[in-house]
């Protein structure tokens, strides 16, 4: 609103061809800009989108193609992801069921075993038994 009180403003001033660049020069999309549009035409190009400016705006077929691989990729991806949290759940629970039953369980207090001296791989004893 702003924006058409300072041409309207300006107007007396400039002439319409300058009132024209400068109405362009107020909504200008560039390339790689996100916008919402219209698909107003479909060819063996591509789509031509109305997105609310001065020019119409185009979008490649190939662009299209590739979108619709990416999007099959990612689906792949969420796929897998999905199916690696299905399996830690799975081991999770399984985790949990062992931690249920150790917890469960009657540990005896054992008395410590008589310690045994350590045996050398060389001892002929062990080597040679008879």
């Amino acid at each position: 609103m702003q924006a058409e009180r300072s041409l309207e403003g300006q107007a007396a001033e400039m002439d319409f061809a300058a009132l024209l660049e400068a109405s362009f020069q107020e909504d200008t999309l560039e390339r790689g800009d996100i916008t919402v549009g219209t698909v107003l035409a479909v060819d063996s190009q591509g789509l031509i989108v109305g997105v609310g400016s001065h020019r119409d705006g185009f979008v490649s077929r190939k662009d299209i193609e590739r979108l619709g691989v990416r999007v099959e990729n990612l689906d792949r991806h969420f796929g897998q992801a999905a199916k690696d949290v299905a399996e830690i759940r799975i081991s999770a629970e399984k985790a949990g069921r062992r931690a249920k039953r150790l917890d469960n369980f009657d540990f005896e207090e054992i008395a410590p075993a008589e310690a045994v001296p350590p045996v050398s791989a060389t001892d002929p004893a062990i080597l040679f038994p008879r």
